[in-house]
């Protein structure tokens, strides 16, 4: 499915996603090596080791996705305010990586983004069949997914999603 086709079955706002597939991946693998944040300043991927962390699937021209985005920023704000580990990597819908940077730039998005890559943005849309923007998947260290209602989730609970989230996740296993 060419990335025109991913975008335009984008229904703006409707969230429904389910895992498509069952083996997990380790962020760091799904994300590729190189993170950013929102100044195109490289960040590592070590950056989400031993974090929960979400995929916020989003895009500057997606108006319930600039509707949601101040309530993420809160929410993180307030979990990294309280020491938990966790972490946000922006999957981008825009069109070009200018777009991003400018949409990360006005909202003041104070998380992640991966390199621009429309296949590996598609991939990752298709892994977790989301279906709609905005989409907030919620995966451990492992990569195992924790919630696929991320969204629901802030807009119900606020920073206290990520109590329900840490309950669920996958048990750091101890080291060797």
């Amino acid at each position: 499915m060419s990335r025109i086709l991913w975008l335009l079955g984008l229904t703006v706002g409707m969230l429904v996603a389910t895992p498509a597939r069952a083996e997990t991946v380790a962020p760091t693998e799904l994300l590729g090596p190189e993170l950013y944040n929102a100044a195109g300043k490289p960040a590592p991927a070590e950056a989400l080791k031993g974090k929960l962390v979400g995929l916020y699937f989003s895009a500057h021209w997606c108006p319930p996705c600039r509707a949601f985005t101040p309530e993420l920023i809160a929410a993180y704000k307030k979990i990294r305010a309280e020491k938990k580990p966790f972490e946000i990597v922006l999957v981008s819908a825009d069109r070009d990586e200018r777009s991003m940077y400018q949409y990360m730039d006005k909202t003041g998005m104070p998380w992640l983004t991966m390199k621009f890559d429309a296949q590996r943005q598609q991939a990752l849309g298709e892994r977790f069949s989301v279906q709609g923007i905005p989409t907030l998947v919620i995966l451990d260290e492992t990569g195992r997914t924790v919630s696929l209602t991320g969204r629901g989730d802030v807009t119900r609970f606020g920073a206290a999603a990520y109590d329900d989230w840490a309950r669920t996740a996958s048990p750091t296993p101890p080291a060797p």
